[in-house]
């Protein structure tokens, strides 16, 4: 069931792996943590870290 939900979120938040991989996120981790879908990776710069949070705040607005 785990990778069921995992794709579930994968696919919930496509727009926030898309712009990962427009702007070079070397991406370390995917998992899910207490039913949430948790990335980690390294940005270039913090301007782009606050593009894919700002992205992450779009498909979460909770």
């Amino acid at each position: 069931m785990s990778d069921q939900r995992l794709e579930q979120l994968k696919s919930k938040h496509q727009s926030v792996l898309n712009l990962m991989n427009q702007l070079g996120v070397q991406l370390q981790n995917v998992h899910v943590q207490d039913n949430k879908l948790v990335l980690r990776g390294h940005a270039k710069t913090r301007s782009d870290s606050n593009k894919l949070w700002d992205e992450i705040q779009l498909v979460n607005r909770n």
